[in-house]
C-alpha cells in the first residue's frame, strides 16, 4: 500500500562572499556575520553544491504528520544503489 510522504532534503548551496580579513578563519567568520542567508536563499544568486546532507521524511495522512524519519545520505543511497527509477514507482 502506497503512503504519502513529505520529504525535506537538506542540501548544501555555495554562496560566494568576497571579504578582506587578516586570516582565513577571520574571513570565514566575517563572511558569515555579514551575509543574511535567510534573505539570500529566497532569491537567485546561490548555486546548488550537488550535496545532500540529510533527509527528513514525514509520513502524512490527511494533512497530519503521523510518523517522522531521519536519514543520512549514506542510508538512502546505499540502499538504492541497484534500483532504477521504475523500481521506485512500486
Amino acid at each position: 500500500m502506497k503512503r504519502n510522504y513529505m520529504v525535506h532534503m537538506y542540501a548544501v548551496v555555495r554562496v560566494p562572499v568576497l571579504v578582506s580579513a587578516s586570516s582565513p578563519v577571520k574571513a570565514a567568520l566575517k563572511a558569515e556575520v555579514m551575509t543574511d542567508l535567510y534573505r539570500l536563499l529566497k532569491h537567485n544568486g546561490v548555486e546548488y553544491a550537488e550535496q545532500v546532507v540529510g533527509f527528513q521524511v514525514d509520513e502524512v495522512d490527511r494533512g497530519e504528520v503521523i510518523r517522522c524519519y531521519d536519514f543520512s545520505p549514506d542510508e538512502v543511497y546505499v540502499s538504492t544503489d541497484s534500483l532504477s527509477i521504475e523500481d521506485l514507482e512500486e
